[in-house]
């Protein structure tokens, strides 16, 4: 997976938003919700001269080899995930997180890739998110 961020952010550092945005690799990560992503690339071709080899070693390490820690069952009822369908993550890590914590709440947006439901729908998704905030005890 390294190799694979790596080259994205290689191929991030000499670009504009607009040549990042028609790259053929961001249509198989979002499908059809490309444009929904845009604030996120934006964001990504400004910082992509500025990752060193180990901030993306740092990254990647985070994302795919994260020891759980222990959250109680009260915790985990206060604890959220959202997913979007198409994602990587979701196919990949949904069932860890779930058996980690049995008793979390998860969301799956059908039809949406990674972070493509927050970016596309934001106004929805921020509902949600005070929905959750309001209802939390913590």
């Amino acid at each position: 997976m390294r190799f694979k961020f790596s080259t994205m952010i290689r191929i991030f550092r000499d670009k504009s938003i607009d040549e990042a945005m028609n790259m053929k690799f961001l249509k198989q990560f979002a499908g059809d919700k490309v444009n929904s992503l845009r604030p996120m690339i934006e964001s990504l071709v400004a910082i992509a001269p500025y990752l060193t080899k180990n901030t993306i070693k740092n990254e990647v390490e985070c994302c795919y080899t994260f020891d759980f820690p222990e959250l109680s069952e009260e915790m985990q009822k206060c604890t959220y995930f959202f997913y979007g369908e198409d994602e990587k993550a979701y196919k990949t890590c949904y069932k860890h997180v779930k058996k980690a914590y049995p008793n979390a709440n998860y969301r799956v947006e059908k039809g949406q890739g990674h972070i493509t439901y927050a970016c596309e729908f934001t106004n929805e998704y921020v509902k949600k998110l005070k929905n959750i905030i309001n209802k939390s005890s913590l």
